[in-house]
């Protein structure tokens, strides 16, 4: 049998059919790229089950990730939400996602959004990046699905500490231009806020 012909039978006979065939063409010594495109090839059924065979067989999750980004949103929103339900987090999800170019990043946070991902957790997950690059590229691409500064900022409001001192100073990024300094009752409300987590002259 060819692997068309494994996988075409695993499609029929349901999930954990699937789930094996992944398992076994990983064991086997076979890439991400390689079963996927197969499993592609057959009309992507059953991908979120074998996602799952070839995660427990050693699957490297950035193999999975580099795959799946290129793909369209609904394949995008079923491998993640695969992974998700395995224990993979959004920070890791997006760190793999970070590597490729903006769309991709743009279209797996669409998936977390229809997924059920709120704003808060995908802002979160993008602030506790280690560059803070990651972070603004995570809220650029969270306006340009239509989210506002605002909501933004409450999500980030939600998160609190040293999280929120970093959103606020990125989306101050949003709006170039001369600011005048603080008075003195404006520069005490904002170290209750900000402490010295944030230059306040600037």
């Amino acid at each position: 049998m060819v692997i068309a012909d494994v996988i075409a039978w695993a499609k029929a006979a349901g999930d954990l059919a699937l789930q094996i065939v992944g398992e076994v063409l990983m064991r086997a010594g076979h890439t991400v790229e390689y079963i996927l495109l197969w499993v592609e090839k057959d009309g992507l059924t059953g991908i979120k089950a074998i996602v799952r065979g070839m995660l427990k067989a050693g699957a490297k999750l950035a193999d999975l990730v580099a795959w799946t980004i290129k793909r369209g949103l609904q394949v995008i929103k079923d491998v993640a939400s695969e992974l998700l339900s395995l224990g993979v987090t959004l920070a890791q999800l997006i760190a793999e996602t970070l590597l490729y170019p903006e769309s991709g990043l743009k279209n797996l946070i669409q998936a977390f959004k229809e997924i059920g991902k709120s704003v808060k957790d995908i802002v979160e997950a993008g602030l506790i990046q280690p560059a803070v690059d990651a972070g603004r590229r995570v809220l650029a691409a969270l306006r340009d699905l239509g989210h506002t500064a605002v909501e933004i900022m409450n999500a980030a409001l939600d998160i609190g500490g040293s999280l929120l001192a970093l959103a606020f100073t990125l989306i101050l990024e949003w709006f170039p231009g001369v600011y005048r300094p603080l008075d003195s009752r404006e520069r005490g409300e904002a170290e209750k806020v900000f402490g010295r987590s944030i230059d306040l002259d600037k």
